[in-house]
């Protein structure tokens, strides 16, 4: 039952759409989804991954702080506590010379130096101007007496970041200010111990991430591309809060990057902070192309399918689509339609035996033809030879010489209407027995022919039958020819089914035109009641159906009908001339005539 509703469904489509409608249920779909649960995995992955890095990157460099904000601490801990220091530096001297000396005897502070990595200088700075300048010991420069303000209770600390411009190295460095308790000593003194960036690079930098480190609302006074130190940090940060932490993608210095920021609060500081930017330049970039890769194979893998079910769809529609064409011309009787059919599958086997069985109804239908061609000679030589036996009874001298004596009789009696009316018949009537037996006429004697014929109609019908004949500037009707009677049958229907239930004026309108130099057009246009779509059918229909039958179409009274002067045309000239119908019903009918430009010989 299911199986019978699935075909009952799949048979409303082409067979083309019926492949496409089962590739995409079984390929493109399960293929975008499995395709797009692999894309979002694999980049949640990496980029996990990549923010696990650089968490853990950010991480390390807190412990490297960590690390050497807690030995700075210590160690001037020690050395506020070291009472020969302490003395050294609250002692009155008699001479600079003595204090020199006393410098001198004083090691301490190059043998730390020495022992500690993490130092870039170890100063001790003195505000008394009698103090000389020896050794790491000296009087405080004017550029860092401000220093003197960031420590004002005895043993206070600070963490700071000193100017590029004072500083050996040229660029900003974090230092540790603190301020001796010289309680001896009118002049107070202030260690300064500075962070040796070699120490910090050496400890922090280990791979290829950026990493950078500002102080609150300062400058980068550490970072991987050395250049941007001392300049001011442009990742987002939120000063606020005494700890801070964020990650996410972000632009820095005009590039997307992976990002990781965090606080960091040096050991036992209350007002001082250190921010760690960890950036991964690399990481979109990476994560892109790889998006790129994966879409592009996503992609692949629809394509490929799809470029493969194309051509065989198209292959098998177009041998479907041809064996149906066959089927269906040989169902309309058409049996010369013949196709190249190519392969050994199914659909071959019936194509041959299709073919086997059209060619055996065309030699049927062959012989059939041909005895129905011999039957219309012979009904076409019979009537021919009883329309020559009826114009041979008649005496044409004698129908002429009888028309002249009943036109003179009119005019004697002053009827020139008869007259003239009988003149035109007459006329017409040496056109129609002059012409019995020939094949063309001079143009301009059927135009004449139409003229008498409308005439009369004129006559008969008054102000209901107008007519008006239109040829080309210059157009020479005599020098062309035409088949003999081919225009008084459509003439005769406007005046008989389109002027003659006409109310008012009617008007018929013949016009000549040459197209191309090869085609001759006429134009029979009437104002008439027209007809109705169904009859304007049945007349195309009559039309383009016109063959060759052993029952020839029956003649009316208005002459042969439009279907064998369509038969005639077209068995005279070729198929591809003939007539066309406009119609609408109230407002007329239109005859379209095309006609080879033929010169008369």
């Amino acid at each position: 039952m299911k199986k019978r509703r699935t075909d009952s469904f799949l048979s409303r489509f082409k067979i083309k759409n019926q492949l496409f409608l089962v590739f995409l249920l079984a390929v493109v779909i399960p293929s975008l989804l499995l395709g797009s649960f692999i894309f979002i995995q694999s980049v949640n992955i990496l980029s996990s991954r990549a923010y696990e890095q650089l968490e853990s990157d950010n991480l390390r460099a807190r412990s490297v702080l960590y690390d050497t904000t807690l030995s700075f601490y210590t160690l001037s801990q020690d050395l506020l506590s070291d009472q020969a220091l302490t003395d050294l530096l609250s002692n009155a001297y008699d001479s600079p010379e003595d204090a020199r000396r006393a410098i001198d005897a004083y090691p301490r502070l190059s043998q730390i130096l020495s022992n500690y990595p993490s130092l870039s200088s170890l100063q001790v700075y003195s505000l008394d101007e009698n103090f000389p300048t020896q050794g790491f010991i000296r009087q405080v420069p004017e550029e860092l007496s401000y220093l003197y303000g960031k420590v004002t209770v005895p043993g206070s600390f600070c963490w700071i970041v000193l100017d590029a411009a004072t500083t050996q190295t040229g660029s900003p460095e974090l230092a540790l200010v603190r301020l001796f308790p010289l309680a001896r000593s009118q002049h107070p003194a202030i260690l300064v111990m500075r962070v040796s960036y070699n120490y910090l690079k050496n400890r922090i930098q280990n791979n290829k991430l950026f990493l950078s480190i500002s102080c609150t609302d300062g400058p980068i006074f550490f970072c991987t591309q050395r250049s941007l130190q001392g300049t001011d940090e442009t990742a987002p940060i939120d000063y606020g809060p005494r700890y801070f932490q964020s990650s996410g993608l972000l632009s820095y210095q005009g590039q997307y990057a992976f990002s990781h920021i965090s606080s960091f609060i040096p050991y036992k500081s209350s007002d001082f902070a250190m921010y760690i930017t960890s950036l991964d330049f690399d990481a979109p970039s990476y994560i892109f192309s790889f998006s790129l890769l994966a879409l592009s194979l996503i992609l692949l893998a629809i394509v490929l399918p799809l470029v493969m079910i194309l051509f065989f769809s198209r292959s098998f529609s177009n041998r479907v689509n041809q064996l149906k064409d066959v089927i269906h011309s040989a169902a309309l009787g058409d049996y010369d339609v013949w196709h190249s059919f190519r392969g050994d599958d199914e659909l071959s086997a019936i194509f041959f035996d299709m073919q086997h069985v059209i060619g055996t109804i065309r030699e049927k239908q062959a012989h059939l033809y041909e005895s129905r061609l011999k039957e219309q000679a012979f009904i076409n030589r019979q009537q021919e030879m009883e329309f020559k036996l009826l114009t041979s009874q008649i005496n044409p001298h004698f129908m002429y010489n009888t028309l002249e004596t009943i036109r003179m009789m009119a005019l004697c009696d002053g009827a020139k209407d008869v007259a003239r009316a009988t003149a035109m018949l007459g006329r017409m009537m040496r056109y129609v027995l002059d012409n019995t037996s020939t094949t063309q006429v001079p143009l301009d004697k059927e135009l004449s022919y139409i003229e008498n014929y409308l005439s009369l109609q004129k006559l008969r019908f008054d102000d209901r039958v107008n007519y008006e004949i239109t040829l080309p500037d210059g157009f020479d009707a005599s020098r062309y020819q035409i088949l003999p009677l081919l225009l008084q049958p459509l003439v005769e229907n406007a005046v008989s089914h389109g002027l003659r239930e006409k109310t008012g004026r009617g008007m018929i309108h013949i016009r000549l035109q040459v197209e191309e130099e090869q085609h001759l057009l006429i134009c029979v246009e009437d104002n008439g009641v027209g007809m109705s779509p169904k009859r304007l059918d049945e007349l195309t229909r009559a039309m383009e159906e016109t063959s060759l039958s052993p029952h020839p179409s029956p003649i009316s009274s208005s002459g042969i009908g439009l279907a064998n002067i369509c038969q005639r045309i077209r068995l005279r000239y070729g198929p591809e001339f003939g007539m066309t119908l406009q119609s609408e019903e109230g407002s007329g009918t239109t005859i379209h005539m095309v006609l080879p430009l033929l010169p008369l010989s």
